[in-house]
């Protein structure tokens, strides 16, 4: 059976882009230089363009116990273009050389077999910014077999419908068998770039980034997931392809404590409700 904590198998084209230094700028044939600035020239077919990247990521990832967290692989990609880092003993990350106003995901996927989440993170960067990201991974509760559609707790109060034919396999993937989440303690919640409203839940699931063509209905028991603010309240996904948090909808009471709404999920990721 498969473990829900899921490895991303890059294509060897991805490996080769993760290499550079600095962030892929249009057509990677031609040349490319960065100043003292922190602005990068690329020069493609006689065409120069230039982006700042002055920013910086670092950071240190850790279980939910606050140990250091070897053996992380670590996805900061923009599009297609990935740099890739694996931590080492101190659990620590850095990028350089980062674009300023462009949106990356940053995927922080435990070591195999290790039971954890797999986090995902859409984040932006200010000119200068040197930012500093230290997150936890929790471990999923325990993953449910995929059988005829049926509705799954995936982490405290998170109830998602999901079959074995709901998801669609990403490229070079096993077939999912089973699901599971869990649900973020507040402390180890993970940034919300460009999402308004306060956070007031958050869950990591799996098979991480398996998409849902036909989309995946959601429920959450107002109680098991510790909302009791009164809403209204707003559910978000992370998408790894668009590099941001989507938009599900508005979550609505139906008097008896269970929150609905008319959007579905459309990948398995970082859930979130907002109010």
């Amino acid at each position: 059976m498969q473990s829900t904590s899921n490895w991303r198998v890059l294509s060897l084209s991805m490996i080769l882009m993760a290499c550079g230094a600095t962030d892929k700028v249009g057509d990677t044939s031609g040349t490319s230089t960065t100043d003292d600035t922190g602005t990068l020239s690329t020069t493609v077919t006689g065409t120069t363009t230039t982006e700042n990247v002055s920013a910086s990521l670092s950071g240190v990832i850790t279980d939910s116990a606050g140990a250091d967290l070897p053996d992380t692989d670590i996805r900061f990609c923009r599009g297609s273009a990935c740099r890739v880092f694996k931590t080492e003993g101190n659990g620590d990350y850095h990028f350089n050389s980062v674009a300023v106003d462009a949106w990356f995901s940053l995927e922080l996927v435990a070591p195999r077999g290790s039971g954890m989440a797999t986090a995902l993170v859409p984040v932006t960067f200010a000119d200068q910014e040197a930012r500093v990201l230290d997150i936890q991974l929790p471990m999923l509760d325990a993953a449910t077999a995929l059988g005829a559609p049926a509705a799954i707790e995936m982490g405290s109060g998170l109830w998602i419908t999901i079959g074995i034919d709901d998801l669609e396999t990403p490229f070079l993937f096993e077939d999912a068998t089973e699901a599971a989440g869990v649900q973020v303690a507040p402390g180890q919640w993970v940034p919300t770039d460009g999402v308004t409203g306060t956070v007031a839940a958050m869950w990591h699931t799996a098979p991480f980034d398996y998409h849902a063509p036909d989309g995946l209905p959601v429920s959450i028991n107002a109680a098991d997931a510790g909302l009791t603010g009164g809403g209204p309240y707003t559910l978000w996904v992370a998408s790894y392809t668009a590099s941001t948090w989507l938009e599900v909808g508005a979550l609505t009471d139906d008097g008896m404590g269970t929150l609905t709404t008319t959007g579905t999920l459309p990948l398995l990721s970082t859930i979130m409700v907002t109010e």
